[in-house]
């Protein structure tokens, strides 16, 4: 193992004419304003099967879609989104059984701390999980900022370490170091696990 780096890919999505990682709300007027909740719940369920069916999958973005819009019925974000994980863990796992599968979840209740949030991360994906990242408003404000994120990994480059993250449909590196200095009136981290029945 990496101790520089671990990573469990987002699933990889397919367009026209280019793949991207993971979902982004802005394929859909549906899910564009209040939808980060429904991709990250897409993203998680592609990469658990995925890791269930043991063979990396490429979904095709009109397939990613159609799930998502399916979901969102069951997720039913407000005008803002989703705002907490307990509801979000509640509504996915519904969504799930409905499909013959169980959501298993592991809340981090740690401090947020550089050292708890990486022990953390680094447990769920030994343990071929999905972690989920939640954050309100953000002072200063970021690309976290109010929205949901899939965490995918961690990276160490230069001595400092970074969350991998998918969102927009994209990979990208943010420093753990900038997470800790935020101030949020919310946030939260969880681990996610899709069984089959």
């Amino acid at each position: 193992m990496n101790p520089k780096k671990m990573e469990i890919p987002a699933p990889v999505v397919k367009g026209a004419s280019s793949e991207f990682y993971g979902g982004d709300q802005n394929w859909s007027d549906k899910l564009r304003y209040n939808g980060c909740a429904v991709i990250l719940a897409s993203n998680i369920f592609y990469t658990q099967t995925n890791n269930l069916s043991e063979s990396r999958k490429v979904v095709d973005q009109s397939e990613f879609l159609t799930f998502a819009e399916e979901l969102k019925d069951i997720l039913r974000p407000g005008i803002f989104g989703l705002p907490f994980m307990t509801l979000f863990a509640k509504r996915f796992g519904k969504f799930l059984k409905n499909r013959g599968m169980t959501l298993r979840s592991e809340p981090f209740v740690q401090p947020w701390t550089q050292e708890n949030i990486e022990t953390f991360i680094r447990t769920i994906l030994e343990k071929k999980g999905s972690v989920a990242m939640l954050h309100w408003h953000c002072i200063p404000k970021s690309i976290l900022s109010g929205h949901w994120v899939m965490v995918t990994g961690i990276e160490e480059k230069s001595g400092e370490k970074y969350f991998i993250i998918s969102t927009w449909g994209m990979r990208i590196l943010f420093p753990m170091e900038k997470v800790l200095r935020t101030k949020t009136l919310h946030r939260a981290m969880r681990g996610f696990f899709i069984e089959r029945e």
